[in-house]
């Protein structure tokens, strides 16, 4: 019996969107190094090449799962009449959500090369915060690439260390996770997670006011 036939022996309807989409449930349900096109054919109920039918390999279909996740940053939710700050606040918090919705899709950006293209229109609201403070070229180039990757980064520690996302791979016993446990250091990387879970909201928001704090002092020299 052919995987990629349905009980009454037609072709699943099949399209890019549709693997798309089960690429990104996928990769939010397990861990990003576990993801293959053998699983997601199966998930599918078709064949590895119905699947090469669409996209030219594994690479080139989560380059195009980034494109998608990059696509939905909702952009709109950004004021159009708000300062600077509360501006650049509101773009962190909006990219945050993305990043939260697809947080193995995030993950297995992390291990990528690639930068999707739509992630050049969703930082444009940054570049143009900087733009209408009329500040010299270097300098605005500067604040806004700081202030991207540290939102960026701030992201993705959050997504590592928060309880209620698990990016982890799972330990199959106790006995395992006690060894993991002796085996490694306590180092100050292993508060950040009990931080974090207490209220990561929280925690979110005063690291971005200190990256926001810092604009402002360059801002004024």
């Amino acid at each position: 019996m052919q995987a990629q036939q349905s009980k009454r022996g037609r072709r699943p309807n099949l399209s890019r969107e549709k693997i798309i989409e089960k690429t990104l449930s996928l990769l939010n349900s397990s861990n990003p190094e576990n993801f293959s096109v053998r699983k997601l054919a199966q998930e599918l109920g078709v064949t590895p090449a119905a699947i090469y039918v669409y996209f030219s390999g594994q690479d080139d279909l989560l380059r195009y799962a980034a494109e998608e996740v990059a696509s939905r940053v909702e952009l709109d939710k950004i004021p159009s009449d708000a300062s600077w700050r509360d501006t650049l606040k509101a773009w962190a918090f909006v990219v945050r959500a993305n990043h939260r919705t697809f947080p193995h899709a995030t993950m297995m950006l992390k291990m990528s090369q690639h930068i999707p293209t739509a992630w050049f229109r969703v930082i444009e609201p940054v570049w143009t915060v900087f733009e209408k403070l009329g500040i010299d070229e270097p300098v605005k180039i500067n604040l806004a690439q700081s202030y991207i990757r540290g939102v960026a980064g701030l992201v993705l520690i959050e997504i590592e260390h928060d309880d209620s996302i698990n990016t982890k791979p799972p330990i199959d016993s106790m006995r395992e996770a006690a060894d993991e446990k002796r085996s490694h250091p306590i180092t100050s990387m292993d508060f950040v997670e009990k931080i974090g879970s207490s209220d990561i909201d929280q925690l979110f928001e005063q690291s971005l006011n200190l990256l926001l704090n810092g604009i402002e002092f360059q801002l004024r020299r």
